[in-house]
């Protein structure tokens, strides 16, 4: 008789610890992240290119020492989404000082993206994107964007169609885990 109750004690137990595991997962709240995470370069890669010529003639670095880091962001001229991100541009880097901006941008013709850019050219080097960047980015949607280390490391990636809410969480989720790229 003994033998039976040891042995029922053990499954309770065993029961009670399985449940409370389980409670506790569905309690924890998920770590945020963005969708689309899936796509483009792993994380911890190493960009492929890092020098470019921008629509204003400029070479553009993606490796910046002096910042935190490095927001590529990936556009179109015909993504309805992109013009959440083109309208909040500029108030981020007002905020994020730290952090260097850099935009590629889809479309027929440097016209048409200066067009759709406007002054934002002054603030934010523009680059036109070409189908061999966007096979080396591994580009597939937008808008998309990157945030790089200050040595040219992918920390985190995603899509971004709801322009500051994405932004800022890429940003946020970059810069708690920059450390592991240092």
């Amino acid at each position: 008789m003994f033998f039976y109750s040891y042995i029922i004690l053990w499954i309770l137990v065993t029961a009670l610890t399985l449940s409370t595991i389980v409670i506790i997962r569905k309690i924890t709240p998920a770590k945020p992240r963005l969708e689309m995470d899936d796509e483009g370069l792993g994380r911890g890669s190493t960009v492929p290119i890092i020098k470019f010529k921008s629509l204003s003639k400029k070479t553009v670095n993606l490796i910046e020492p002096t910042k935190s880091g490095t927001l590529v962001i990936y556009l179109s001229i015909n993504c309805s989404a992109c013009s959440n991100v083109l309208a909040y541009l500029s108030t981020y880097i007002k905020t994020h000082n730290d952090v260097s901006v850099v935009v590629f941008m889809r479309g027929e013709n440097e016209r048409e993206i200066l067009q759709k850019t406007g002054d934002l050219i002054n603030y934010v080097p523009i680059i036109l994107l070409t189908d061999e960047y966007i096979e080396s980015f591994k580009i597939s949607l937008f808008p998309f964007a990157y945030f790089l280390s200050s040595k040219g490391i992918v920390l985190e990636k995603g899509g971004v169609p709801a322009g500051k809410t994405h932004l800022e969480l890429l940003t946020r989720l970059a810069q708690s885990g920059s450390k592991l790229a240092s």
